[in-house]
């Protein structure tokens, strides 16, 4: 039995002129019965099997059968057995296979032959550059491109090439004292985790020329900076370590705030009292500017009323 195409016809207005008078049910099992035809090509002889492929009861499969079986006939096939068929399924079958073989033989052998050409094709433009293509492009497309960043070795070190350090080839040296600069930095901060972005900074200010002591300096310089510790407008702090070690100009701002902090407040209870008397003096200032604008307010309305009188 030929294999029939994957889809097939529907005509809703065949079908519900054809089967108004079944129920839902019937209606269901008559459907499948047409499903397994086009698939198999028939529908088995057998009550039980047919059954079977509605999914019904047996005290229900006799009512049914009997309320759809006119809508089959019985067909003698090739080896002479004897099977029921659904007379414009059977048609409507033969001729989607008849026209449906043709089509796919052309369309299986179109998608060989372009798959056999796609390959020529990139092939040919993998193997055959041409003298222009490579003059233009003295590094062909065929060629390894260099990693980007590949280290430097120098002296068995993973030195890059912007002198910056490979946090997995860093020297040994390098890596103890961008952890001690860390370290320091967590005396002040014991709860914070600074990162590959900190430690990277870190080694960039090193590589610039700046000594660990001097980093410290830096670090020590922004805590005793009154307006990073938040005598300021907002009363924010600005002390986040990748802050410090931005660059050079930030280094030596810090060092320079250590180098001159004289009665600097060191220790977190001056801090705050520091920021106390600066929000005081704030408040202060506000209320006497507002006590002025009432004084002058009034001077003016006592003139308007004696002018009146």
């Amino acid at each position: 039995m030929p294999k029939a195409p994957p889809s097939f016809d529907f005509y809703p207005n065949d079908w519900i002129g054809g089967t108004r008078h079944l129920t839902l049910v019937e209606r269901a099992c008559y459907l499948e019965l047409l499903m397994h035809q086009w698939q198999n090509g028939h529908i088995p002889i057998d009550p039980v099997q047919r059954m079977h492929l509605c999914g019904v009861p047996e005290c229900s499969w006799r009512t049914i059968w009997d309320r759809i079986k006119d809508k089959f006939e019985p067909k003698e096939l090739d080896d002479a057995s004897v099977v029921f068929v659904n007379h414009r399924m059977d048609v409507d079958r033969d001729e989607a296979i008849a026209s449906w073989k043709p089509r796919k033989e052309v369309s299986d052998a179109r998608r060989r032959a372009g798959r056999k050409g796609g390959i020529a094709s990139g092939k040919k433009r993998r193997n055959n550059v041409t003298p222009k293509i490579a003059a233009q492009n003295p590094r062909s497309k065929t060629e390894a491109k260099p990693k980007q960043n590949e280290a430097k070795l120098e002296g068995g070190r993973g030195k890059l090439e912007g002198g910056s350090y490979d946090s997995a080839t860093a020297p040994p040296t390098s890596v103890a004292q961008v952890g001690e600069v860390v370290s320091h930095y967590q005396k002040y901060h014991p709860r914070s985790c600074p990162g590959s972005k900190e430690r990277r900074l870190i080694q960039s200010r090193i590589d610039d020329g700046y000594t660990v002591s001097d980093l410290k300096t830096a670090i020590d310089g922004c805590h005793v900076s009154p307006h990073h510790c938040g005598v300021n407008e907002t009363g924010k702090t600005y002390q986040r370590l990748d802050l410090i070690v931005r660059d050079a100009s930030h280094v030596d701002q810090f060092i320079a705030a250590w180098d001159t902090r004289n009665n600097a407040p060191t220790t977190s209870t001056q801090l705050k009292t520091e920021f106390g008397k600066h929000r005081t003096v704030q408040r202060l200032m506000a209320e006497q500017e507002q006590r002025e604008r009432k004084g002058i307010a009034n001077a003016t309305h006592t003139r308007n009323i004696r002018s009146i009188d």
